[in-house]
């Protein structure tokens, strides 16, 4: 038994570290977006000549921002996964070293108070305002380059000779593209980390299916 208690306790501890490395992981992919944005934009202006026009200077940030949006995303599926069992886990060890009558663990009772069906869908909702947060931001760091783009190329199409021309084009139709797979992936997966297959809830569900164990 106290053996059990001991693993229990160690693994408690060592998944609270990884929540707290992944999450690290998400930071920095969050700043690294952001200052590489307007590190490109504001030092790229001194490069941008007939061979290199400012549309395709004004994409460039889009090859970092692109994979940092979907990388911090699917690290969020990740993170909610581990509080899932977590929340089991904080029950097992309860039930196992009783602590105090009223002690349910941090993840459980933060997830009462998040997650109170009396508060309606839409609170709950806006209650994981740190995905929101973070899409909405990466989200406009992707506009913002596009646009920027768009807008400097049509604006001085006429400078720019045919084969300039040939080359910036597909490459804004390229960046499109790709912005709009990037925004339909992270928008998937930020509603289902809130109310879908990817949130909290759901994924203590799938393991207290697989561990078997009954809420309390």
């Amino acid at each position: 038994m106290i053996m059990a208690q001991s693993i229990l306790l160690q693994e408690r501890g060592n998944l609270r570290q990884e929540l707290h490395n992944l999450k690290s992981c998400q930071i920095t992919f969050f700043s690294l977006a952001i200052t590489s944005t307007g590190l490109l934009l504001g030092l790229g202006s001194h490069f941008i000549s007939e061979r290199v026009p400012a549309s395709l200077i004004f994409l460039s940030p889009l090859v970092i921002i692109l994979p940092c949006w979907c990388i911090f995303f699917d690290k969020a599926t990740t993170i909610t996964r581990i509080v899932g069992y977590y929340r089991v886990l904080e029950q097992m060890i309860i039930c196992s070293t009783n602590p105090a009558p009223n002690y349910i663990g941090w993840e459980s009772a933060l997830a009462k108070v998040r997650d109170d069906p009396a508060r309606g869908k839409a609170a709950i909702l806006l209650s994981h305002t740190y995905w929101i947060i973070s899409w909405f931001t990466f989200g406009t760091l992707a506009a913002l380059c596009l646009t920027i783009s768009c807008v400097t190329f049509y604006a001085g199409l006429q400078k720019y000779p045919i084969l300039t021309q040939n080359i910036v084009s597909p490459s804004i139709v390229l960046a499109f593209v790709l912005s709009f797979i990037a925004f339909g992936y992270t928008s998937y997966l930020a509603y289902h980390l809130s109310l879908g297959k990817h949130s909290y809830n759901h994924h203590e569900l799938r393991w207290r299916e697989i561990l078997r164990v009954d809420r309390p």
